[in-house]
């Protein structure tokens, strides 16, 4: 069974199962993080949510592409109900968008459960 390694633009490796691609382990902060994967995006109805799942991210050492940190802003305001955000990437868009791409659009209320307790 081979592994593959990813690294983040935070400067986080992570290591790959090639069979479980949903699941990924974070060599920099031990930790396992739920769907988080090179197709798949998270979409966040409100802004609460798109708050609550930045703040996972954030703790779980995910940043923008620009390097900034997701405590910086949301971008929420551009696409609203519609925004997704690609953490492998760090980008966001609409839903649309990653929808016509071939991505896998989950909702931001099963990656909040899956990761809640993720982070202090």
């Amino acid at each position: 069974m081979k592994w593959n390694f990813l690294m983040g633009s935070n400067g986080s490796f992570y290591l790959i199962y090639p069979y479980f691609s949903l699941y990924y382990e974070c060599i920099k902060h031990g930790e396992i993080m739920k769907y988080i994967d090179k197709n798949t995006v998270i979409h966040c109805k409100t802004y609460q949510d798109a708050v609550a799942v930045l703040e996972i991210l954030y703790h779980n050492g995910f940043t923008w592409n620009t390097g900034e940190s997701y405590k910086s802003t949301s971008n929420y305001k551009f696409h609203q109900s519609e925004t997704c955000y690609f953490p492998i990437e760090g980008v966001f868009s609409r839903r649309e968008f990653f929808e016509k791409n071939g991505y896998t659009v989950i909702d931001s209320s099963k990656f909040i459960r899956a990761n809640r307790l993720k982070f202090n």
